[in-house]
């Protein structure tokens, strides 16, 4: 059991339809004198008080950073070598499926080893090309590149269970717990794509807002707009990252800027926020 490594799993949360009227989530257990008790009991208790939180928190807060996940763009020194790092401190979020994604800890990536291990792979190369941006408005030759942040489950703490596949398994054990967490992603965008997207309620009343609009629009579709949520991801920031094309016609990283250099500096011009109501008082002036 030392040697167990945690592995990713997928969410049951992540399966409900909101629009079809199914019952996935809503349902809890019913509990009974001399009832028997199954995995599958427990694991549908769970699912009804994390769906009921992540519908609060989808329709009620809604998506977006909740406290932390600064992303800072930082030249750091090691063996006598100057590195770019993209460093991401803790913090929490909301993503669209209104799942908490909470990531306890600073990390850090270089960015001029990213670049390469991309640049090296064909899809990785190709993804590239068909981000790639001339240089405009003070920026050099770049690509755009967006730090999210997406909800993932672990399962971990392995301990001896019978044997549920081979008979002859005589020392079976299986995960007992699974930990919420956060993993983050660097994804490039192709030349066209814009900055971030908006909030569901901030698409379906564009322009002016009037009170009446926004509960008309609450009533008729915020409900459908909520089920049809694909990207669950939660946008940090994008990056510009400069580039030059090698010999070989490779797009590489051009690592003459420094991560002082305001043209390269992280865009936090998509990212949505997650409000709370002392937030929003403080905002209308209301200060308690």
């Amino acid at each position: 059991m030392s040697g167990f490594t945690p592995y990713a799993v997928a969410d049951p949360l992540a399966g409900q339809d909101t629009a079809s009227g199914g019952t996935a989530g809503t349902e809890r257990l019913s509990m009974a004198e001399g009832l028997m008790l199954s995995a599958h009991h427990f694991a549908t208790e769970q699912l009804y008080h994390r769906s009921r939180l992540s519908r609060l928190l989808t329709f009620l807060h809604g998506s977006g950073t909740v406290a932390g996940l600064d992303v800072r763009q930082v030249d750091v020194g090691e063996d006598d070598v100057t590195l770019t790092q993209i460093q991401v401190s803790a913090g929490l979020a909301v993503d669209t499926l209104g799942r908490l994604i909470e990531h306890r800890f600073k990390s850090c990536i270089r960015l001029g080893d990213w670049m390469a291990q991309t640049a090296a792979d064909v899809d990785g190369q190709q993804q590239l090309q068909g981000g790639f941006r001339a240089a405009a408005l003070g920026r050099p030759d770049h690509v755009a590149v967006d730090v999210v942040a997406a909800f993932q489950a672990y399962a971990h703490r392995p301990e001896p269970a019978f044997a549920t596949g081979n008979a002859d398994q005589i020392d079976g054990v299986e995960p007992t717990l699974n930990v919420d967490s956060c993993r983050l992603v660097l994804e490039v965008r192709s030349a066209g794509a814009g900055v971030g997207d908006q909030s569901d309620i901030s698409e379906l009343v564009p322009g002016s807002v009037d009170i009446a609009r926004l509960q008309r629009a609450k009533r008729e579709t915020l409900w459908e707009a909520g089920a049809d949520a694909e990207d669950r991801a939660v946008h940090l920031a994008r990056l510009i990252v400069p580039v030059r094309t090698n010999d070989a016609g490779d797009l590489v990283f051009e690592d003459s800027f420094t991560a002082a250099d305001p043209s390269i500096a992280p865009d936090f011009e998509g990212r949505l926020y997650s409000y709370s109501a002392a937030e929003l008082a403080l905002l209308a002036g209301h200060r308690r």
